[in-house]
């Protein structure tokens, strides 16, 4: 009999029901699971658990209706709390420059923590390992089940059950696996979400499904290198998915490395404007002529579109004028370039040319600085700590509008938005001049070392000043 494998949510407890699944007459119990599938589907697991205790006994071990009387214990006894991570926001508004926080990764920071009634949550899972045992054929349930013990917050048991059962996981339930990586997303788990993607990762390295999950993951947590590595493995394994390789090519390209742009960009871009596009920057960096007969192409494809008119007239006329001069720009014109381009809301384009300010010389610390404030814009705040990094190098050697010491302070606060408090506090160590007492105590408070961060915070509330009343939310918080 063929299964129809049905998804149901308990708000965010996950588990997986095949209707029809077990051997024996199911002809008769159809109705009863379609009435069971019916109510919870409108939220009514109480009736839905009325219904199962009151089933004789051949029909209580059925697997389907297991796994229900679970999934309907863990409805009906959980809880929901939402909590903003008010010092994750405050480290993050620190790393973009003091700029406000984007909305979408402010409600990122809304973390949702699932608590269950202990004895429900544990008789669910009983339920859950007798229907396992009972179709030890069915992956789905396996999967079910780790979802569950994922949302029970008990990864390490998850991860061993899942170890047991890779096995008999067939590739093409490895979507479902991601699937549960998504959710973790969807519910701003970051943190667990990379952790489990990792996990699953170890146990299925070549798995495109997988990996396109982890790179979801990396740029939820704001890591544009783990992203980059984790999309490699996936246009390995599918080098004609367009929206993945251009998505690879753009990352490639505000990192700074457009000679790394996949060869899955080439067979990709005679299909694709976007693709072209990324592979004529790419190609443009070091020297423009050589990408000139790809933006012949660009205008050509574009002419006849309304919605590009913006992309010939800003973009493409300027790199068709630069490439027809046959001159190598210098870093000083790149650097103007970069600026016409973020005047004209080109973000992209405008990193691009400053990456190749630096490219063309790694001493202008202007490029370098240009360069990490579109990257931590675009919430790559990876890449931008490699961009004052390159700054400070460059400020040490020679001129420069901003000190050593205030990159230094641009360093720590990225490093506070990355969450790496220890390298955090060296980099304020080392702006030295600089009153960095409130990051300190950020980093200090990452660290667990509560009677420095406490030390740090009360100094600055005692003088009173600009940032007082930060410094009292976040003594409030050590409370």
């Amino acid at each position: 009999m063929n299964r129809a494998t049905r998804r149901f949510l308990t708000a965010l407890a996950v588990v997986f029901v095949s209707i029809g699944a077990t051997a024996g007459d199911d002809s008769a119990l159809a109705p009863l699971l379609r009435d069971l599938e019916g109510l919870m589907s409108q939220e009514r697991c109480p009736e839905v658990l009325d219904r199962l205790a009151e089933l004789e006994a051949p029909l209580e071990g059925h697997v389907d209706l297991l796994v229900i009387e679970a999934n309907c214990l863990l409805a009906s006894s959980r809880s929901i709390r939402r909590e903003v991570d008010a010092r994750h926001f405050e480290e993050l508004r620190l790393a973009l420059g003091g700029k406000a926080v984007p909305a979408d990764l402010t409600q990122r920071l809304e973390e949702l923590e699932l608590r269950f009634d202990p004895q429900a949550a544990a008789r669910a899972l009983r339920l859950l390992e007798r229907a396992q045992k009972a179709a030890p054929d069915r992956s789905d349930l396996v999967i079910g089940r780790i979802a569950v013990l994922i949302d029970l917050g008990r990864l390490d048991e998850a991860l061993r059950v899942l170890r047991a059962a890779a096995p008999g996981i067939a590739e093409r339930e490895e979507a479902e696996l991601a699937g549960l990586v998504r959710d973790l997303l969807r519910t701003h788990r970051g943190r667990l979400a990379m952790q489990l993607a990792d996990a699953l990762i170890a146990l299925r390295p070549d798995s495109p499904n997988l990996h396109a999950a982890r790179a979801a993951a990396a740029l939820h947590e704001l890591e544009g290198r783990e992203a980059i590595e984790s999309l490699r493995h996936v246009t390995r394994a599918r080098p004609t998915d367009i929206d993945i390789s251009v998505r690879l090519a753009r990352l490639l390209l505000l990192a700074r490395e457009p000679e790394a742009v996949p060869p899955a960009v080439y067979e990709v871009a005679p299909r694709d404007v976007d693709a072209k596009l990324a592979l004529a920057l790419a190609r443009g960096t070091e020297h423009p002529a050589s990408a000139s007969p790809l933006w012949v192409e660009l205008d050509a494809a574009t002419a006849s579109s309304a919605a590009a008119q913006e992309l010939r007239e800003i973009v493409i006329k300027h790199y068709k004028r630069l490439g027809a001069s046959g001159r190598l720009p210098s870093a000083a014109m790149r650097l103007r370039g970069a600026h016409y381009f973020l005047e004209r809301s080109r973000p992209l384009e405008a990193a691009v040319e400053a990456a190749a300010a630096t490219i063309a010389e790694p001493g202008m610390v202007e490029a370098w600085l240009f360069l990490a404030e579109r990257q931590r814009q675009a919430l790559l705040l990876d890449f931008a700590l490699e961009s004052f990094d390159g700054a400070l190098a460059a400020a040490r050697e020679g001129d420069s509008p901003m000190s050593p010491e205030a990159i230094e302070l641009e360093r720590g606060r990225i490093l506070l938005g990355l969450r790496r408090y220890e390298e955090a506090e060296k980099a304020f160590a080392g702006a030295k001049s600089l009153d960095t007492r409130f990051e300190r105590a950020l980093a200090a408070m990452g660290r667990g070392k509560e009677r420095a961060a406490r030390k740090l915070l009360e100094e600055l509330v005692s003088e009173g000043g600009e940032g007082t009343d930060r410094a009292k939310a976040r003594l409030a918080e050590l409370e």
